[in-house]
This record gives C-alpha cells, sequence and structure tokens, in this order.
C-alpha cells in the first residue's frame, strides 16, 4: 500500500513538470511568434512608405510604372 502512494506521488511530480515545461515552451513559442509578427510589420510599413516615396518623385502612379518597367528592360 506504502509503495502504491509512493509510486503515486512520483507519477504526479513528473506529471507536473511535464506540464510545466509545456507552459514554458508555448509562452517562449508565443513570444518568437509575436517577435516575427512585429518584424514583418515593420517590413512592410517600410516596404509601403518606399512605394509611397517612389510615386511622390516619380510624379504619380502612371509615370512610376513606366520608370519601373524601364528600371526592369534596361531602357
Amino acid at each position: 500500500m506504502r509503495r502504491a502512494i509512493t509510486e503515486a506521488k512520483v507519477k504526479t511530480r513528473t506529471e507536473d513538470r511535464a506540464t510545466e515545461r509545456t507552459r514554458v515552451d508555448n509562452t517562449i513559442l508565443a513570444g518568437i511568434m509575436g517577435l516575427g509578427g512585429a518584424t514583418s510589420f515593420l517590413i512592410g510599413l517600410w516596404a509601403a512608405a518606399c512605394v509611397v516615396s517612389g510615386l511622390i518623385t516619380a510624379g504619380g502612379p502612371i509615370q512610376f510604372v513606366k520608370s519601373w518597367f524601364s528600371a526592369v528592360t534596361g531602357g
């Protein structure tokens, strides 16, 4: 009887450690995903700023497209 109680306590502690490790892993994963999302947002914001700057410099959307094709084709 006493051995069964001891085995049950050991099993419970092992399960508690596994649950705690899972919580820590999930927290770390959530942090990494949040950092990736923030980085993606900043890159997108920078790209949008570059496009707006190009539109202003080119003198409008039509001229922007013409300049882009000219740069891509080398003409």
